[in-house]
């Protein structure tokens, strides 16, 4: 009787042992694929059969490392060639850089150019990032009419105007009259001292309440923006605020918009903005291409930045499906 029943307790640990066996294949299985959605930086609800634990895994890293140059295929290096060969052709000053990967493009970066409007991103973010009152008011005086100033053409001089408006008028009109009333309320020196502590290295340098920027700076700015979106309270009124098509020259049509701030005068047009789509990227386009002819050479550029991001993201899926599975896939 001794004997039959070590058999029989052999028998039921045998089969409890292939259990478990099993019921940890299924979970190290589940684990590698919640862990693929969750971290893949894409975000993407993206299933592929796979054919076992290892390759999810290098699947997962390969989309988690993004691409270099030296993984582009032809479709893509060409897209890159023919967005920078116009840039330079068009001694164009330029800013791409990709949310999700860090990969940039950059193109007389550092050059300083007369940025006219463009500087009025800066004091919004100021404003946000230092968690400014903004209904505080600011009184209207004479010497701060300017011309171009649309959202402030509906007040009088000696009326008080809420930071909150001001801003809005700045960022959405571009209205002069509102950015030197938020400039005094800054004070140059302040402004000047913000903008450093972001890393930017022009700012107000000129004669006037506008002066020079560059390319890497407004990339800058950007980024500091998308950042304030979430991270402060009145970052949403930024993000509306940009998100308009008042002399917009990146929007490309109804579905691929971008959140801008633009800067004309004279010979000098510019755009620089966040595209919000899967994949966000800044883009930043200076040119000396004059207020009329400018947004042309802006928009082509939107659009050849956007079609070399596009081939990007199906470049970067190819080669981690191929890195991973092989070429049949």
């Amino acid at each position: 009787m001794a004997k039959k029943k070590k058999k029989f307790k052999l028998k039921k640990s045998v089969k409890l042992l292939f259990v478990i066996t099993i019921v940890l294949i299924i979970y190290f299985y589940d684990f590698f694929n919640i862990l693929k959605k969750e971290s893949h930086p894409l975000k993407a609800d993206i299933y592929i059969p796979y054919k076992n634990v290892v390759n999810n895994v290098k699947y997962t890293a390969c989309m988690n490392d993004g691409l270099t140059d030296e993984n582009f295929n032809e479709t893509t290096l060409n897209k890159k060639n023919e967005l920078t060969n116009y840039i330079n052709r068009n001694n164009i000053y330029y800013y791409y850089h990709d949310k999700t990967y860090n990969y940039d493009i950059k193109i007389n970066e550092l050059e300083s150019i007369y940025g006219a409007s463009l500087v009025k991103l800066s004091t919004a973010l100021y404003l946000i990032d230092n968690d400014i009152d903004l209904s505080q008011e600011v009184t209207y005086l004479a010497k701060y009419k300017t011309a171009y100033s649309k959202g402030m053409e509906k007040h009088s001089i000696g009326d008080k105007v809420s930071l909150q408006e001001l801003m809005k008028y700045s960022i959405t009109y571009s209205d002069n009259t509102a950015h030197h009333m938020i400039l005094n309320f800054i004070g140059k020196e302040k402004l000047k001292e913000y903008s450093k502590s972001l890393g930017a290295k022009v700012l107000l340098d000129g004669w006037d309440d506008f002066g020079n920027q560059t390319a890497e700076d407004m990339n800058i700015y950007l980024n500091k923006a998308y950042e304030l979106f979430t991270a402060k309270e009145n970052g949403k009124l930024l993000q509306e605020y940009m998100n308009n098509t008042d002399t917009n020259a990146l929007n490309l049509n109804e579905s691929v918009t971008f959140l801008h701030k633009y800067g004309s005068h004279m010979q000098y047009f510019h755009d620089v903005g966040i595209y919000m789509g899967d994949h966000p990227y800044n883009v930043v386009v200076l040119t000396m291409k004059t207020e009329a002819g400018g947004p042309a050479y802006v928009k082509k550029v939107s659009q050849l930045t956007y079609d070399f991001h596009n081939a990007y993201y199906e470049n970067l899926e190819s080669y981690c499906k191929t890195e991973a599975f092989g070429k049949e896939q």
